[in-house]
């Protein structure tokens, strides 16, 4: 993950004078955005799902802060980040698994309601991207972790869940046309 050096002054308190500010992008092609993001964009059923661009329209942005912000996505458009209590869990150095826990708090129905939406649809894994922007830049500051959100537990204060990369094995190793799988090097990966 690339941070950029005024991020890391900040990590460090060389410079204490600026604040940053953890976000959290939401995606399923099955959330309803319409109340909180007015888009004209029709709800999508469970087998339309939006071209690759329209993925803005249905994810919620949310930032760890008291007020909202906007901030850049992807170089493609300014999205107002609502401010929403969450905290970001980070993976302790010499873990195996490299998950992030992230727990929101209870205090939206809306957000409840659109994980049980996107439950009914689980061949496709609600989405998390998890961006750092701070005073004074609306661009991130490192790059963007895409994730999927999996072990969604529910009560009544809490919505927990591990953010995960679950299509890490997946990946075509060494990119390019000579590219290994475990099919053709059985034991190659394990």
């Amino acid at each position: 993950m690339a941070i950029t050096t005024e991020l890391k002054k900040i990590y460090s308190n060389y410079e204490d004078s600026r604040r940053f500010y953890d976000t959290v992008q939401l995606y399923h092609p099955n959330f309803d955005t319409s109340d909180v993001y007015p888009s004209d964009t029709s709800y999508p059923s469970n087998t339309s799902y939006p071209l690759e661009i329209d993925y803005l329209a249905f994810s919620f942005f949310l930032v760890r802060d008291d007020v909202d912000h906007d901030f850049e996505v992807d170089g493609i458009a300014t999205k107002t980040f609502t401010a929403y209590p969450f905290n970001v869990i980070q993976p302790q150095v010499g873990e195996d698994q490299q998950d992030i826990g992230i727990v929101f708090d209870n205090v939206s129905l809306e957000l409840l309601e659109n994980i049980e939406i996107a439950s009914q649809n689980q061949s496709v894994p609600i989405q998390m991207t998890f961006r750092v922007y701070m005073d004074g830049d609306t661009t991130s500051q490192i790059t963007p972790i895409q994730l999927a959100l999996t072990e969604i537990v529910v009560d009544m204060f809490t919505v927990s869940c591990k953010a995960s990369r679950t299509d890490l094995f997946k990946r075509k190793l060494p990119f390019g046309k000579n590219t290994y799988f475990n099919s053709n090097f059985k034991g190659l990966i394990v």
